[in-house]
């Protein structure tokens, strides 16, 4: 299969999964299941990468390494709140993308931030472009 390159109105769906049954319950230390973070690239309609890790904390330093691997430039990229982080926002930047990223309530100071800023977190019109 030969995938094109992907185009300035795609978007990279960021997003950690845990794999049922994976584990070896044989090993005691190894009871663990796997967690892959993968990059859908929706437009295209596959998974571009994806990265196994330890456990789901490890999705947080997967996640900047994986986007800097890819070429981002004029997709959005689109993470869940387990990935809205400062370096996560500067690797998808830096690689000349826009982002989506969700905030919770259960980030009080970053939510606060935005309330203040103008910006409805509940509205789907707010786009930020940095560039």
């Amino acid at each position: 299969m030969v995938i094109p390159a992907l185009a300035g109105d795609n978007v990279v769906a960021i997003d950690g999964k845990k794999s049922r049954r994976t584990a070896n319950k044989r090993k005691a230390d190894a009871r663990r299941p796997l967690h892959m973070v993968s990059a859908f690239a929706a437009g295209v309609g596959v998974v571009q990468r994806q990265t196994a890790t330890a456990e789901r904390s490890n999705e947080i330093s997967a996640i900047p390494a994986q986007l800097k691997t890819m070429a981002l430039e004029g997709t959005t990229v689109t993470i869940d709140a387990m990935g809205t982080r400062t370096k996560v926002a500067q690797t998808i930047r830096g690689g000349k993308a826009d982002d989506v990223l969700s905030v919770k309530d259960d980030h009080p100071g970053l939510l606060d931030s935005i309330m203040f800023a103008g910006l409805d977190p509940k509205k789907q019109t707010n786009r930020h472009v940095d560039r």
